[in-house]
């Protein structure tokens, strides 16, 4: 599970990544984003249809420099936070691991592609990027036609350290 809190706002974007207990594969993410209105600097909608694009444009141009100007000094205007905050559903939570028994975190490379990457080593081909390059090809292509496994898969997309660890056991 991932929590990502944006802000959209003239102040500082800050980007908060918890990660607590992440289940390899699991796409689901509860995401949480932040809006600051200023009231003072608001400009009305009922008399917008009236005005031209460009007085329009204009309009929001100058408010909008009043509050960075209002931002930039020491005091601190009248602020509306609004918070929207997106949940997965549970289908989206359980759609690409499994709920019991053994999960994502304990999983290790494929058979297949540890016999591989000892074949690829066998060769010659010693560059941890190179060869899983090779194997993301090889899953793709070859062992896992039609229906392909979520990327964030371990198991079969090993990550760079894997391959590396791999290689070094091999040589």
């Amino acid at each position: 599970m991932e929590l990502i809190i944006t802000s959209l706002s003239l102040t500082p974007v800050i980007e908060y990544t918890c990660k607590g207990q992440e289940k390899k594969g699991c796409l689901a993410h509860i995401e949480i984003v932040e809006f600051n209105l200023y009231p003072q600097y608001s400009v009305k909608s009922t008399v917008l249809p009236e005005m031209s694009l460009k007085k329009v444009r204009n309009i929001r141009e100058n408010s909008l420099k009043a509050l960075k100007q209002h931002l930039g000094s020491n005091e601190v205007p009248e602020v509306i936070r609004k918070y929207y905050i997106s949940l997965p559903t549970e289908e989206a939570h359980h759609k690409y691991h499994p709920t019991k028994g053994v999960m994502g975190l304990s999983q290790r490379i494929h058979p297949e592609l540890i016999a591989k990457v000892q074949e690829y080593v066998s060769i010659g081909t010693i560059e941890p990027v190179e060869i899983q390059r090779l194997l993301r090809h090889y899953v793709n292509n070859y062992m896992c036609t039609g229906n392909l496994p979520n990327p964030s898969d371990r198991a079969y997309y090993p990550s760079l350290k894997d391959v590396k660890n791999h290689v070094a056991r091999e040589k």
